[in-house]
């Protein structure tokens, strides 16, 4: 699997203070007053414009550390969704954004308890990592990240150069990964549609969009490709005997080996609780139709974090086989309809 970081280019300011009225429920390029997010000198009566310490591409970013939580920290008044500002992914102080988390789910202050991606800005480092491994290396990683973990830039995700080129978040158009700009989420190289308002709200026709495909060793263009620059490990699936040793990814749920078809029958409308890749980045299709429902990193994970650990999409405690309880037919067994009493 492709490294990211090394051969990734992703540029430093990504994400950057990105805001223009309607940023997310408009489509294409950021517009609005350049100084809403620049400035050229740093000052203005006397007194700093942002950060007393320099930001990337001269941004005015209000956190010294990382520019990009100038529009995507909520100040403790802001929802989840509210103009002028993108996509609130943190709350003052590293907690759940007003309105509750969007489809990447949020950053937290949290690192120690491993329910984040521990971002630069919010987080002093994920304790246990540098504990255990002596370095920065990733769960499931070979190689250490040169500093923490940034939104975009040489230990980041995002690509640079998107705000000013977004050919998506209009809900129809298929990104085909070719720029940043035409990247799901400015997420280099990713393909799929995006959701206008970010999963605030869903239904079976009203989501992300995110391509799934069984290539794990061929081309870059889903999101378990960018996940497994980092967690490389985690998406080696079978031993030599072919074997399950790990939850499989890029794998489809109406695959017939091993008997695991009639498993996962049940899974045949889109739900966002556990999201999983298509074949088709042109439409809204449902799995187990034309090839589709392909499992995904994020099926079970929130991209930036959630409450749960391992950053999970619920309470994995409560999962347990047979239940007929509140979570019955949620969870796990979204997938694995055959395993509970619903």
């Amino acid at each position: 699997m492709k490294n990211l970081l090394s051969s990734k280019k992703v540029f430093i300011g990504l994400m950057a203070a990105a805001l223009v009225v309607g940023l997310s429920t408009v489509a294409g390029a950021v517009s609005g007053p350049c100084d809403d997010c620049h400035t050229m000198h740093n000052s203005q009566d006397g007194s700093n414009m942002g950060p007393a310490t320099p930001q990337p591409m001269l941004l005015r970013g209000t956190d010294p550390t990382n520019s990009c939580f100038g529009c995507h920290v909520s100040g403790g008044t802001n929802g989840a969704l509210v103009a002028p500002h993108g996509p609130q992914v943190a709350a003052a102080g590293g907690g759940v954004p007003l309105g509750g988390a969007l489809a990447g789910g949020y950053f937290s202050d949290e690192g120690s308890m491993g329910n984040t991606h521990d971002v630069l800005g919010l987080s002093t480092g994920d304790t246990d990592i540098a504990a255990n491994l002596g370095a920065n290396f990733p769960p499931g990683g070979a190689a250490a990240l040169i500093g923490q973990l940034n939104c975009a830039g040489t230990d980041g995700c995002h690509g640079g150069g998107g705000h000013h080129a977004n050919a998506g978040n209009d809900g129809s158009t298929a990104l085909n990964g070719a720029t940043t700009g035409t990247s799901f989420r400015f997420l280099t190289g990713v393909r799929g549609i995006e959701d206008t308002d970010y999963e605030f709200s869903t239904t079976a026709t009203d989501h992300n969009v995110y391509i799934g495909t069984f290539d794990r060793a061929t081309t870059f263009d889903d999101i378990n490709d960018l996940c497994a620059s980092c967690h490389g490990t985690f998406h080696t699936g079978q031993d030599s005997g072919g074997n399950w040793v790990r939850h499989p990814t890029d794998e489809f749920l109406n695959d017939s080996g091993g008997g695991i078809a009639a498993e996962h029958q049940g899974y045949t409308v889109y739900n966002a609780e556990v999201p999983v890749g298509t074949t088709n980045a042109a439409t809204f299709s449902d799995p187990q139709a034309a090839g589709n429902g392909y499992v995904l990193c994020i099926s079970c994970h929130r991209a930036h974090g959630s409450a749960e650990s391992d950053l999970l999409r619920w309470t994995y405690s409560d999962m347990e086989a047979g239940t007929t309880g509140a979570a019955g037919g949620t969870g796990c067994f979204r997938c694995h309809t055959l395993k509970d009493g619903v």
